[in-house]
């Protein structure tokens, strides 16, 4: 079968609306941690006079210095700013400038009595214009990445993107939208609605020819007596990213079943020609899908009987051309900036380290006691974790003394909120744990893990339940078999781990 290409018309005015500005979403503390970085913007450099300026903007805490400088004619120069936590430096080589900060700064967002306080160092490499008197990047503002060294050593990971935002002709294709319709299907199913199923069923897959994002598009309605059009779900690959983007592309679309008509909204987005200027595409397609249907008496599950229509088009593949309904200018570099969320395992470590205990239980033998119990980090952002068992055997007797943990299975999950390793003291008359674990967090950097020490001191409040088991083990365990506490970790310390290859 020949393929055919569907065109439409569609009369839409495109609006070009400016989102320039807003401050990062997240507050100074998370951003700090997720997007240490700075705007680099106005910079001029005189080559007769040897001297540059420019202004830095700290993009999470909204600070801003201007900077002036003298520029050697080999190697890096340093620079004058109004603020003395900037430290700037410039390189300028033929038409390349490099520009280098490092800075102090703290934040007070999460606990105003006592402010975090961060440092952290970058810089990035730009092209200059060099028609003009005073040489200009070719793109502004310049954006430079940093890497925390203070609390922690970390070089955040910032999100892919969605699909395609940076591919070579993302922008300039956009201007005439086009999708590929392929796999289309539709079957009316009609039963008597008492004994015999009534449904409809329609998908397809669409795949926007500018940037190769794939969605799948289907509807199952159980009223066949349904009029007009019916909403349809486009879900894409981009639910498959373990990285989660500020912005996914998003389709909204219907199908009428009386007139075959299949419209929808897609929006996307682009920023290979400017990373500077991203921009959020959103553009409308509609058309009559060419299906051809057959008709047949068949039955359903319940062996009832049923009339079915299905339908598919001639063609395998199908063409659809649409207009751009509206294009937004979004804040600079933010189509890779991490999407805001809940502490994870670093954040909730130094912020306000915990453990949520569980499962407790105790197996006393006529030498020892077997102490058992399920932990994990307390952090707002678990994820499908879950608490790990550890167990400790303590002599009768010697329960002042620590005692190495054996930890169970953890599944080979890369990124735990258990400890790697630990020893337990537990006093019996007390009911106290005393827990000396260590942890390891790489949710914001895999390459460079933090690892994390500290202190927990927690009494089990709440009744046992004892009995002797076959073979004269008095086992305990608490009468509220889901009964979980949070004890907080103290003198927690923290030191960057190797780079993981």
């Amino acid at each position: 079968m020949l393929s055919r290409t569907i065109f439409l018309q569609l009369a839409a005015t495109a609006l070009l609306v400016s989102a320039q500005g807003p401050r990062p979403a997240g507050g100074c503390t998370t951003n700090s941690f997720t997007i240490p970085s700075w705007l680099v913007q106005d910079l001029k450099y005189q080559p007769g006079s040897a001297k540059a300026s420019f202004s830095i903007l700290n993009r999470p805490t909204n600070t801003s210095t201007d900077a002036a400088c003298q520029v050697n004619k080999d190697g890096w120069s340093s620079c004058v700013t109004g603020d003395e936590s900037f430290l700037a430096q410039i390189r300028v080589q033929d038409t390349l400038a490099t520009v280098s900060v490092n800075q102090t700064w703290s934040c007070n967002d999460r606990n105003e009595a006592n402010p975090i306080k961060f440092a952290a160092y970058g810089e990035n490499t730009v092209n200059l214009d060099t028609s003009a008197e005073a040489y200009t990047p070719e793109i502004t503002p310049i954006l430079i990445k940093g890497s925390l060294s203070a609390p922690v050593s970390i070089t955040p990971v910032y999100a892919p993107g969605p699909p395609a935002h940076n591919k070579l002709g993302c922008s300039a294709s956009s201007e005439k939208p086009s999708w590929t319709l392929s796999h289309v299907w539709y079957s009316d199913t009609v039963g008597d609605g008492l004994e015999s199923v009534t449904s409809r069923v329609f998908n397809l897959f669409l795949v926007n020819d500018v940037t190769g994002h794939e969605a799948s598009c289907m509807h199952g309605s159980p009223v066949a007596g349904e009029t007009g059009p019916a909403a349809i779900s486009c879900i894409g690959t981009e639910f498959q990213s373990p990285f989660p983007n500020r912005y996914s592309i998003n389709t909204v679309a219907t199908f009428d079943p009386q007139s075959y008509r299949f419209s929808f909204n897609q929006t996307w987005y682009c920023d290979d020609e400017n990373p500077a200027k991203p921009v959020q595409i959103t553009a409308s397609a509609s058309t009559i899908l060419p299906l051809k249907c057959t008709t047949k008496e068949s039955t359903d599950y319940n062996n009832q009987p049923t009339t079915v229509k299905s339908c598919e088009p001639e063609s395998e593949v199908l063409g659809v051309e649409g207009t751009i309904a509206q294009t937004t200018t979004l804040p600079p570099y933010s189509i890779e900036d991490p999407v805001p969320r809940a502490d994870g395992c670093t954040l909730s470590s130094i912020l306000s380290p915990k453990w949520t205990f569980s499962a407790f239980s105790l197996a006393t033998g006529n030498a020892a006691t077997t102490v058992t119990f399920e932990v994990i980090l307390a952090t707002q952002l678990r994820g499908f974790q879950y608490p790990i068992p550890v167990s400790v055997t303590i002599p009768h007797a010697a329960d002042a003394d620590w005692y190495p943990c054996e930890i169970g299975p953890d599944g080979q999950n890369e990124a735990p909120l258990w400890p790697y390793e630990c020893s337990v003291k537990y006093k019996s008359d007390a009911k106290q744990i005393v827990l000396n674990a260590a942890w390891a967090c790489q949710d914001l950097d895999d390459k460079h893990p933090i690892n994390f020490k500290g202190l927990t001191e927690t009494t089990v409040n709440t009744p046992l339940s004892c009995e002797k088991d076959a073979e004269g083990v008095n086992v305990c365990y608490t009468e509220d078999t889901s009964f979980t506490w949070v004890a907080e970790i103290k003198n927690v310390t923290w030191a960057s781990a190797p780079a993981k290859i």
